[in-house]
């Protein structure tokens, strides 16, 4: 009967209202006078999210508390509820300790009791009916009967509460959206539009608070626009949400379709989003967030907060926050489009009025005056001013044309970007900067720029790059809008807007300049390059090239230095500098300390505007600074095909400092001017090369004329010597004639005749370079003697050419170059020496051969006259003449034959046991007959006859060892000095092959059976003899009898050298003429003859063995060896002419001469 009384009052009241949560009310009212519980509670069931929201509640507050604080929702199979929304079937928990299978959402439940029916329209599960008590049994199945049969209205009660919200809700939106879209009158009014926004949808929406938050430009926040509704405008900066990626902000504005909270206090999203601050100061319990989107964009998002009815937001008030939301989504986009539309019409009017500035492109102070004016006109600020950038200095440089600005900023005209400051982050970032209060905030002066607004009195300001195409040109600065307004982020973006376009024509007016700069650049090498090939004269064309380079850099002073490097020094010549004081030449030793890092050794360019403080310099270079008064310089290197001849100095701009495109405009201009010098230096040297080939061609011309009509070796050494210092241009040649190879001490040790214009400081016949070129048997080229091994002879010598000429693989001669200057005989001097070489030793090896003719000629006819002078003694003897005139031909005929001018011939007196002067020749007779008073001894001519003097069987003595008396006292005066081996041979003097002057020789003679000693004493040949008078055929003249030789019973002892031997050649007289061989022949006389004496007189083919020519250090040794510089002898077969045989002389000694 209860249950139809409670079904009855539910009805009616549904019958006469719409509200549900009225209707819910009552009905949980209406249950509790039935049945007693202590909480009760009706879930609505939304299927988008698969949970369960209490609608209406009754009873316990506390267990509500706790539910909010945990979700406030029932998700599916979570507590009793989730269990009910599963299954969808009625639910009695008696005891809920007796029930582990279904347990409670909070964990503390107060509850010991439940009961709870699911909600339906028809079969669509809409939402719970629950009922809780704290006693134990306290539902049953009765009471689940009524429940059931409640459900049904509770159902239809909710249904047409829904039906009835829907069609409230549609009404709402129709004229909220009307409403809102009454807004879009304002666009034109920021302010004035988000106000009416915000108060159309706090209206709407029926809530206390309400706001409108859009993203901020740097996408960090969303920040309520103001006005806000309902919000203090000093708590404008709280309303905002960061929206950083990976915040929790950023996830709900871009993940959820909306978000509500009705516990704002304790509800941990709130702490995550930041509003917990705003939650407090504005007393929020519930509150809603729905995202504006437009299109695929999210734009912002609509807050609304504490809803006036007293209970939180439901699903179908986000719903139609929702609706409301995309509406102002349209209006905010539209006043955006709009404004931007609105922006975009200033600022194209703005650039116009900039772009105007470009007609002063050829004036930068014009053009930078119209830039500051129009921008200050149309930010309408009180000042505004450029900073252009140098980023060479990294230096912010203030122009001309500022407006607003006093003159007095002249000492801060240029702000240095220092490392680290404050100015250098805002360069590095290129974001714009404002300041409302300058002073107060003081960043400003941290980065210097202060001076820019302290002056004109600016308390706000606002600067920005002028950056074009990621190049930072400037930096612009304003100060001070009119009426005292503040700057915003909409000023500091035109500003970025003007900026920019100051930038494209900052940068036209750099390339305007470039261009003209380059134009005037390339007029100027135009006339360089004129110069430079229109004249020859290399001192026209340096100073015609300096002085249009000063010109062309607008500098004052310009000087040019060559590079000397067999001085090793860097000179500047007063013909090579224009307008600078060099009083004489300014030599810098390239050698000195530090000058590798020079300009002209390590080929770098150097720019420099303070050069007296400029450490980079050189020591001589700042000291010339310093003599000269240059203030800033360039120096540039001159280098042509990888070298660097010199360098190029340009000093004291009229102007500013150099720049670097002036650094780059010398070095084009150097590249010139090194052409010029290298193609000057070419032609000279190419006209040199003709003149010296033309020369050289004259001088082997004449030097051919000159041999074909001589054949005197030396006359044939001193033309080629002659006329090749001449083409040399010196007389840096010597020219040496080498003896014949057979009169050679040693193969290794040449002997010369004669030396043509002597090495300076020669101490040895032969410098150590002659002797390798003759040994080596080719041309030797020292390109330096400071690399070589070989003594440089002279000693100021550097390089040397020395060249050897053969005859039939001999070496007959040499020629030596020398000079004081290294590398100085390139590969054509050589040549053309090479050629006249050839000529020459051509010429030499027919002199030779036709002095070996006149030779050969000369003995035959020697040979004649011996052989009737021959004649005429075995025809004297024959006749019976007495011994003494026999002996008187004989020493005349010694004399005529071998060139001495004394000859005494001694005979041993047995009775008296000395010897005796019988004959002489050379001598007047008073003269000899003197000589006859003295005696000589056998004791005296012991002594004489030593060891060491001995060489074979002949004695050659020194006149020293010999007495007045010894022998006669026959004087034997100096005639023909004959050099020590060691010593070098006089300048222009022939090497004679003859003995001291002060040498005799004595040669035993065998006759009879005992010794008896005959002596001819010989003295020095005659100064006019030739050499040739002592040739090996001569003493053929008295060694050809054979009479005698049955009376010899015994041969000569076997020659013995002694130790201290003097050279000499010798052979006994019985030996001649037993073995038919001439005297031997030493080694140092010419070989032709020795082979013509073998060749000419006999044949090879009748030489007897054991008389083959024998090397010195095979012949017999007795005392000791020879000495290696000794002449030593060799002997040689030659058969015994014919003639008439010649009796046997007496008893004696024969004194014959050695060569």
């Amino acid at each position: 009967m209860q249950a139809v009384n409670i079904i009855g009052e539910i009805s009616a009241m549904l019958a006469q209202s719409f509200e549900l949560d009225l209707a819910l009310e009552t009905i949980l009212q209406s249950i509790g006078s039935t049945i007693r519980y202590d909480a009760s509670e009706v879930n609505q069931w939304y299927p988008d999210q698969n949970v369960l929201r209490p609608i209406a509640r009754r009873g316990d507050p506390g267990y509500a508390a706790a539910l909010d604080q945990n979700g406030g929702v029932y998700k599916l199979d979570e507590g009793y509820s989730g269990w009910i929304a599963r299954y969808q079937q009625p639910l009695v928990v008696d005891d809920i300790n007796t029930r582990p299978d279904v347990l409670p959402k909070l964990a503390n439940f107060p509850f010991h009791s439940y009961i709870g029916v699911p909600l339906k329209a028809g079969d669509r599960f809409i939402g719970t009916l629950e009922l809780a008590s704290s006693a134990s049994h306290a539902f049953d199945y009765e009471h689940l009967t009524l429940l059931e049969t409640l459900a049904g209205q509770v159902a239809v009660a909710m249904e047409n509460a829904r039906l009835y919200r829907e069609q409230s809700n549609r009404v709402a939106e129709i004229s909220g959206l009307r409403k809102i879209a009454q807004a879009m009158g304002a666009l034109a009014d920021p302010p004035s539009m988000f106000m009416q926004l915000n108060t159309s949808l706090a209206e709407l929406m029926n809530v206390e608070m309400c706001g409108v938050m859009l993203l901020s430009d740097d996408r960090r926040w969303l920040a309520g626009q103001v006005p806000l509704y309902g919000v203090q405008e000093a708590l404008a900066y709280l309303f905002r949400i960061e929206v950083l990626p990976e915040s929790a902000g950023y996830r709900l504005w871009h993940n959820q379709p909306w978000w509500f909270t009705n516990n704002a206090v304790g509800d941990e999203m709130i702490h995550q989003l930041k509003l917990q601050t705003l939650v407090d100061v504005s007393s929020v319990h519930a509150l809603a967030l729905v995202p504006m989107i437009v299109g695929d964009q999210r734009i912002g998002a609509v807050m609304v907060m504490n809803p006036r009815r007293g209970s939180g937001f439901l699903q179908e008030d986000v719903n139609l926050l929702a609706v409301f939301a995309a509406q102002v989504a349209i209006v905010v986009e539209n006043a955006r489009l709009y404004n931007e539309e609105q922006r975009r019409a200033e600022e194209l009017m703005g650039l116009q009025q900039i772009t105007e500035a470009v007609g002063a492109l050829r004036d930068p102070a014009a053009l930078y005056q119209q830039i500051n004016e129009r921008i200050a006109q149309l930010l309408d600020t009180e000042a505004c001013t450029l900073l252009l950038f140098v980023e060479e200095a990294r230096l912010l440089v203030l122009q001309p044309g500022s407006v607003g600005l006093p003159g007095s900023l002249a000492p801060f005209a240029q702000v240095p970007l220092e490392a680290g400051s404050r100015l250098e982050q805002l360069w590095e970032q290129g974001q714009p900067w404002l300041s409302n209060s300058i002073q107060a905030e003081g960043r400003a002066l941290q980065a210097r720029l202060g001076h820019f607004w302290k002056k004109p009195r600016c308390v706000k300001g606002c600067c920005c790059l002028c950056a074009w195409r990621g190049n930072a040109l400037a930096l612009l600065l304003v100060g001070n809008k009119a009426y005292d307004l503040d700057f915003d982020t909409e000023d500091s973006r035109l500003l970025s807007i003007f900026a920019r376009q100051a930038a494209v024509i900052i940068d036209n007016a750099r390339l305007y300049d470039e261009t003209h700069r380059r134009a005037v650049e390339s007029d100027g090498l135009r006339r360089l390059a004129e110069l430079a090939a229109g004249a020859v004269d290399i001192d026209q064309i340096i100073a015609d090239l300096l002085a249009e380079t000063t010109d062309l850099l607008e500098a004052q002073v310009a000087a040019l230095a060559l590079l000397d490097t067999d001085k090793g020094e860097l000179v500047y010549t007063p013909g090579y500098a224009y307008q600078l004081e060099l009083a004489e030449p300014l030599h810098l030793d390239i050698f000195g300390e530090g000058f590798s890092n020079s300009v002209v050794l390590s080929r770098r360019a150097l720019l420099s505007n303070a050069a007296l403080e400029d450490a980079r310099l050189l020591r001589p270079y700042r000291q010339m600074a310093e003599d000269l008064n240059l203030h800033n310089l360039i120096m540039v290197p001159l280098v042509i095909q990888n070298r660097s001849i010199g360098e190029v100095l340009v000093a004291n701009k009229r102007s500013e400092g150099f720049s670097p495109n002036d650094l780059n405009l010398l070095q084009a201009i150097a590249a010139q001017v090194a052409a010029a010098i290298d193609r000057t230096q070419l032609y000279k040297a190419t006209d040199a090369s003709l003149r010296t080939r033309v020369d050289q061609l004259n001088t082997m011309d004449r030097v051919a004329q000159q041999l074909v009509g001589s054949l005197e070796l030396e006359r044939i050494l001193e033309v080629a010597r002659t006329e090749i210092a001449n083409t040399l241009g010196g007389g840096a040649a010597s020219a040496v004639l080498l003896a014949r190879s057979t009169r050679w001490l040693d193969t290794a040790q040449p002997l010369i005749e004669k030396r043509l214009n002597p090495l300076p400081g020669m101490r040895d016949p032969l410098s150590p370079a002659e002797m390798s070129a003759i040994l080596r048997t080719e041309p030797l080229y020292i390109s330096d003697y400071l690399g070589s091994d070989l003594e440089a002879l002279p000693a100021e010598a550097r390089s040397a050419f020395i060249v050897p000429f053969r005859v039939e693989e001999e070496p007959v001669a040499l020629l030596h170059l020398y000079s004081n200057q290294p590398a100085a005989f390139d590969e054509d001097t050589r040549d053309f020496v090479l050629r006249i070489a050839k000529q020459t030793n051509q010429a030499v090896l027919n002199a030779r051969r036709f002095q070996d003719q006149l030779l050969l000629n000369e003995r035959l006819r020697q040979h004649a006259q011996w052989l009737r002078s021959s004649l005429n003694i075995n025809q004297f003897i024959r006749q019976g003449k007495d011994i003494g005139q026999t002996l008187v031909l004989l020493a005349g005929l010694v004399s005529e034959a071998l060139g001495y001018r004394v000859v005494i011939i001694n005979l041993l007196d047995a009775k008296a046991n000395v010897y005796k002067r019988v004959a002489s020749a050379g001598i007047s007779e008073l003269r000899f007959r003197e000589l006859q008073q003295a005696v000589t001894t056998p004791e005296q001519l012991g002594q004489l006859l030593q060891t060491r003097w001995q060489l074979g069987e002949s004695y050659f003595i020194p006149t020293e060892q010999i007495g007045e008396d010894t022998l006669g006292g026959i004087q034997t005066p100096r005639i023909h000095p004959i050099p020590s081996p060691n010593a070098a041979p006089r300048p222009g003097k022939r090497m004679t092959s003859c003995l001291r002057p002060s040498t005799i020789k004595r040669e035993p003679c065998w006759a009879g059976l005992a010794w008896i000693a005959r002596v001819i004493t010989a003295a020095p040949p005659w100064p006019r003899q030739s050499r040739w008078a002592f040739s090996p055929s001569r003493p053929r003249l008295w060694l050809k009898t054979t009479s005698s030789w049955k009376k010899f019973g015994a041969m000569p002892p076997k020659p013995a050298w002694g130790a201290n031997a003097w050279p000499c050649c010798t052979a006994p007289l019985s030996a001649f003429a037993r073995r038919r061989i001439s005297p031997p022949v030493c080694r140092w006389w010419p070989r032709p003859w020795c082979k013509a004496a073998g060749t000419r007189f006999g044949s090879r083919a009748r030489q007897k063995p054991g008389c083959e020519p024998a090397h010195p250090r095979r012949l017999p040794r007795t005392g000791g060896t020879p000495p290696a510089n000794r002449y030593v002898a060799r002997p040689r077969l030659a058969p015994a002419l014919r003639g008439p045989r010649i009796p046997a002389l007496a008893p004696g000694w024969v004194l014959l001469p050695a060569l």
